[in-house]
């Protein structure tokens, strides 16, 4: 496959994803204004807890000032930006039209990013609390052995970032292991060929392999409508569900378990002394 095409794969999903977002969010707000072309009021959502259910780690007046005072800023901010902008329309006032655009945008912004930020968070036993996993729990491995924590560190995927070398450097970055993707230290050409079209691309190398499987994600449904000569739901849904074989980045995929969940290999990974090394790939049992 040919460096351009893995680019153009990558727009194929990035825009088709920011049209999905721009298309259902343009048809909500004109869906809000059809009443005699009245302004949307937007509202502080409530929080879906307490101010004081994150304690110990988030106290109750810093839950309290943020979500009352400061999201609430951006609400206010949002509706005045709103109203101005529909007078400076009305008024074919291009210069208020831009300056209230932006003010627009920065509130809105604002409020949409808090409200889903409420929703990231929940106190232990509902929803909240556990351990760490992933890019976080890299994190927090690099920062151990940056303490030189002589324990070994397991873990899943997530780790194969090369936060957890280059935070506590090669000399500590000892007695790591985990599970992935096929991805890291393979020679495959699927992967050679990636990381290739990918530094070429960005100018650095693909962070870790959720990269990747953003790739094969949309290389696999290129290749199920290729072959099922449709791009239409039904079509391409049963085309997926037989593929066999597909030679991903991050693997061969095959799916024929009941369960839906593909067969695929997992690598096993070591880091010593600032080296990647795969120690194990273990290919299940094809159904």
């Amino acid at each position: 496959m040919r460096k351009s095409q893995y680019v153009s794969m990558a727009l194929i999903g990035a825009i088709a994803l920011v049209a999905g977002m721009l298309s259902v969010a343009t048809a909500a707000h004109a869906q809000d204004n059809q009443a005699g072309g009245a302004l949307t009021q937007h509202k502080l959502p409530e929080l879906p807890y307490a101010y004081d259910a994150l304690e110990p780690y988030i106290d109750a007046k810093t839950m309290e000032l943020h979500h009352s005072k400061h999201h609430a800023a951006y609400v206010s901010g949002l509706n005045k930006a709103e109203a101005e902008l529909a007078k400076a329309r009305a008024a074919n006032d291009y210069a208020l039209v831009q300056h209230w655009s932006r003010q627009a945008a920065f509130h809105g912004g604002g409020h949409y990013l808090h409200s889903m930020f409420w929703t990231i968070m929940a106190p232990p036993g509902k929803g909240g609390g556990g351990k760490p996993t992933g890019a976080l729990a890299a994190a927090i491995a690099a920062t151990a052995l940056v303490a030189q924590a002589t324990l070994p560190i397991v873990s899943g995927d997530g780790f194969d970032t090369e936060l957890v070398t280059t935070v506590p450097g090669p000399e500590l970055a000892n007695d790591v292991y985990f599970s992935t993707h096929t991805y890291r230290e393979d020679t495959r050409p699927e992967v050679l060929e990636f990381i290739e079209a990918y530094q070429a691309e960005y100018c650095r190398p693909p962070e870790n392999a959720f990269a990747a499987l953003g790739f094969d994600a949309v290389g696999m449904i290129v290749d199920a409508m290729e072959r099922a000569g449709s791009a239409e739901g039904e079509a391409l849904r049963d085309a997926l569900a037989v593929t066999k074989g597909y030679k991903a980045v991050t693997g061969e995929i095959t799916y024929s378990r009941p369960t839906g969940v593909p067969v695929k290999g997992v690598s096993i990974i070591s880091v010593k002394n600032g080296q990647y090394k795969v120690e194990e790939v273990w290919m299940p049992e094809v159904e």
